[in-house]
Order: structure tokens, then C-alpha cells, then sequence
């Protein structure tokens, strides 16, 4: 964010990743809201939240979508970036 600047939109993804060694990844995401709320110019892909809408995107690992996901994540992600401006 430092090197972006105020007046540089930022688009970051949340995190989708089954929990390792009973450690998730929610206290990331929570980390990212919280600075979106603070920072005006950074937006985040609410990309946990589309995945567990979707659980048929990903592989057995169910860390890597299909191609279908990864289609619909990279749509969700230009609909974010478009809203930039």
C-alpha cells in the first residue's frame, strides 16, 4: 500500500484454503477487511466467499479450482477492478 500511494487503487483477494494443522486463513481475511475499512483505495475480491458458494470449483486438494473456477474467479476479480474507477 506504501508503494501504491492514496491515489492508486488496490485489488486484493481473500483467501480460500482448508485449514492446516488447525490454522486457517481467517485471520488473514479479517487483517484485509480491516485495512480496507481503513484505506479508501483498497478493495477486496471477497473470493472466500464465492468459493464456499461454489465448493464443486475446486479438486480434491480443495485449495485449486477447476478451470471453471478460475474463469469465474478471474470475472469476479474484473468486476472489482472496474469499480476502481
Amino acid at each position: 500500500m506504501r508503494v501504491a500511494g492514496r491515489r492508486r487503487c488496490v485489488v486484493w483477494s481473500n483467501v480460500v484454503r482448508p485449514p492446516v494443522g488447525g490454522a486457517g486463513y481467517g485471520g488473514l481475511n479479517r487483517v484485509l477487511a480491516r485495512e480496507a475499512r481503513r484505506r479508501r483505495n483498497l478493495r477486496i475480491f471477497q473470493w472466500a466467499r464465492m468459493a464456499r458458494a461454489h465448493r464443486g470449483w475446486f479438486g480434491p486438494d480443495r485449495v485449486h479450482p477447476s478451470g471453471v473456477g478460475y474463469r469465474a474467479r478471474a470475472r469476479g476479480i474484473a468486476r472489482v477492478v472496474r469499480r476502481c474507477h
